[in-house]
């Protein structure tokens, strides 16, 4: 009995498990490790230690903290004063695609995709990042910060006729099923 018990557990609730999506600000976190990482390999040579000052203006605060320790860990000394170089966050913004379905009665998926770009003071020293990755379209509100502008976007509606169809199915299958149900039972 033991021995069936513990297989049985892992397929039903191994089933059950489904990846979270990271929510905008994380996704901007991270991003902000790929650009201290870009900064210091590529504006930063030699055996000198650099140090640098941010400037992220605006809601961009936030990421002041990610940023801070990414650089440092890339070995970018922040400091607020007397620094060689200044880095200043221009743009950080998602959009959201058009809604589509994997299947045909599935759920609505949007494809979001992720800005990040800045510079150091010249035009030979900007940044950009872009990444894109696909969420469902339900669940966009809940990786949307409201307190955060930059974190939100338009977001799109579900198209009118992917969602009067399956509507007209389900309501198609129930009407079929009532029918061949009386049908049957009748003979």
């Amino acid at each position: 009995m033991k021995k069936l018990f513990l297989p049985f557990i892992f397929i039903v609730f191994g089933l059950q498990v489904s990846g979270q999506s990271p929510s905008n600000l994380q996704v901007f976190e991270s991003m902000t490790g790929d650009a201290s990482r870009f900064i210091a390999q590529n504006f930063f040579q030699g055996d000198r230690i650099p140090s640098v000052s941010l400037f992220l203006p605006g809601d961009y605060k936030v990421l002041n903290s990610a940023f801070k320790r990414n650089l440092t860990d890339n070995g970018v000394t922040v400091s607020d004063d007397n620094t060689a170089a200044t880095i200043a966050l221009k743009v950080a913004a998602v959009t959201y695609s058009s809604p589509f379905t994997q299947n045909f009665l599935g759920d609505y998926y949007t494809g979001r995709t992720f800005v990040l770009s800045g510079d150091m003071g010249t035009s030979e020293t900007k940044f950009r990042f872009e990444t894109t990755d696909t969420v469902k379209l339900s669940d966009v509100d809940f990786l949307e910060n409201k307190g955060l502008p930059f974190t939100m976007s338009q977001i799109p509606g579900e198209p009118f006729w992917g969602s009067l169809t399956s509507v007209a199915i389900a309501a198609g299958a129930t009407l079929l099923a009532v029918i061949l149900f009386f049908t049957v039972r009748t003979n």
